[in-house]
């Protein structure tokens, strides 16, 4: 059984001023997560909730995506969970062509979820969908380049809305190394929005920031 404790996900970049690192309460819940892209357990209604107007960093830097992204996290003794609602004003231009796992969807619309288990900046986790619920992973290891080799344990269910489309992400604290006990990880959320050529993030626009 994990240890219940207080879970706050920090901005993960080394690029961001910590005072000015947005941060998100991970809610606990002892109640079991069906994974289904739905998001409907009532701890998804009453959890805080984080994002909105994701800061571009491509093409137009520091201007406010033109669709909204909002993100809760929820986590259990097993698993943290990742809920993203994906606003989207024509949810029949979203594209989605990437079926394959490990392909990369980087012309698709996607989410791209990094996570710094250690909150050290140097060591990560990248999970990577789109609408379709592909799994594109790679980890980084001291601080050195994604390394794609990494397929690790963890799951992802989509659905298609009427506001545009939702992920519901699954990833079991035994894939990936963390310290028993810390009570803040470093997060951060991309989203592509390519019929816009637009690219944006939960914190941090400028272009350099690495992409984990």
């Amino acid at each position: 059984m994990h240890k219940i404790f207080a879970f706050l996900l920090l901005a993960y970049s080394s690029n961001i001023c910590t005072a000015n690192k947005p941060s998100i309460k991970a809610s606990y819940t002892p109640d079991k997560i069906q994974l289904d892209g739905f998001l409907d357990e009532e701890v998804w209604s009453i959890t805080d909730k984080a994002g909105g107007g994701f800061i571009q960093y491509e093409p137009r830097q520091g201007i406010p995506m033109s669709q909204k992204t909002e993100f809760m996290v929820v986590y259990d003794d097993m698993n943290i969970y990742f809920g993203v609602l994906v606003h989207d004003t024509e949810p029949g231009k979203i594209v989605a062509s990437v079926m394959e796992r490990d392909e990369v969807p980087y012309y698709d619309d996607s989410l791209f979820l990094a996570v710094d288990t250690m909150n050290d900046n140097r060591n990560g986790y990248v999970l990577w969908t789109n609408l379709n619920g592909i799994k594109y992973d790679a980890n980084v290891t001291n601080n050195s380049s994604l390394n794609s080799q990494w397929d690790g344990i963890w799951d992802v269910k989509t659905k298609r809305t009427k506001i545009g489309w939702q992920a519901e992400f699954k990833l079991p604290f035994s894939t990936v190394r963390h310290r028993e006990g810390m009570n803040s990880w470093g997060f951060n959320l991309w989203r592509k929005l390519p019929r816009n050529g637009e690219a944006g993030r939960w914190a941090g626009s400028r272009p350099e920031i690495r992409t984990y």
